[in-house]
């Protein structure tokens, strides 16, 4: 079985709106629920701001994060979340529409622990936001008292766990033509763009075609994983 989540939010009472967060949860959600010929594939689950301005608080989203990685044993999981991300000072966050100064939404942390903590056969998580690439940071691994222009983050992530990231921790991520510029290059790969020489879009190869795409741009796609299986 394969499951996915798909978040997005456009919509934030208490900071500036975004314009291509629900564009990008929704296109890739359609994508994603059939294969080219029409059958289904994966079994997704789709939850934007579009439907008010309370859909996606920061207890509505740990719960379906929750029961998400709960999924039985064999089951491939994908996650996607496109948004306002914001650094706090115990690590990122994904910013849920009930953000408040001391409570952003969801740690960063919190959702790769889920992951790494889940039966599942296989993880994916894919964010479309600013710091994006703090994920999987454990704090207590990071380098200290080193310049930072020599730090290099550690990431922790278990067997078969996947993370792409639209920007390092450390940059924002931004939006082009209604989408987010790495959705954008992320959903062309997936439609073809990014097919290896076996005939398969892989993690490798997807992120082996975004990169380039950024080489110009204020902001650097991250892939952390540790794949032992295709």
């Amino acid at each position: 079985m394969k499951r996915a989540l798909l978040v997005g939010i456009d919509d934030y009472p208490t900071l500036s709106p975004l314009t291509g967060c629900v564009a990008d949860a929704s296109a890739l959600n359609d994508l994603l629920e059939r294969h080219a010929d029409g059958t289904p594939n994966w079994r997704t689950e789709l939850i934007t701001s579009a439907a008010g301005p309370d859909t996606v608080t920061r207890d509505s989203l740990r719960r379906v994060l929750t029961e998400l990685f709960a999924s039985a044993r064999g089951t491939d999981l994908l996650f996607f979340f496109a948004g306002h991300g914001a650094q706090t000072p115990w690590g990122a966050d994904l910013v849920t529409q009930d953000a408040a100064p001391h409570s952003l939404g969801v740690s960063m942390n919190d959702l790769v622990t889920l992951a790494n903590d889940s039966p599942a056969r296989s993880v994916t998580i894919l964010l479309a936001c600013c710091f994006s690439g703090d994920s999987g940071n454990t704090p207590g691994l990071q380098s200290t008292g080193v310049a930072e222009e020599f730090r290099l983050s550690k990431a922790v992530v278990r067997e078969n766990v996947t993370i792409m990231a639209a920007s390092r921790g450390t940059e924002a991520s931004q939006e082009v033509s209604g989408h987010g510029a790495f959705t954008r290059i992320l959903l062309d790969g997936l439609e073809g763009g990014a097919t290896d020489h076996r005939g398969n879009v892989t993690a490798l190869s997807l992120y082996g075609y975004v990169s380039p795409a950024f080489d110009a741009w204020e902001q650097r796609p991250v892939l952390k994983t540790y794949l032992t299986e295709p």
